[in-house]
């Protein structure tokens, strides 16, 4: 994403889909944490509005807490 308007776009259009819960970007991407969020919808709506758009990665929450990360 070359330009800030189309990074502020992809932002809005990921953080109003139901279930996300933070959006952050690292370099040029962004990296979206929700419960019950259907990746490939989430990837249709960042093509629609973005015209290029590609999933990288799906994970559970659950990867986290076997690794030590998010224990209490």
């Amino acid at each position: 994403m070359d330009d800030e308007r189309k990074r502020r776009k992809a932002f809005k259009a990921a953080v109003g889909m139901s279930g996300v819960t933070s959006a952050t970007m690292e370099g040029d991407k962004i990296i979206i944490v929700g419960d019950g969020v259907d990746p490939i919808t989430l990837t249709t709506m960042l093509r629609r509005s973005l015209g290029y758009a590609e999933l990288l990665s799906v994970s559970s929450g659950d990867d986290k807490k076997k690794d030590g990360y998010g224990a209490a």
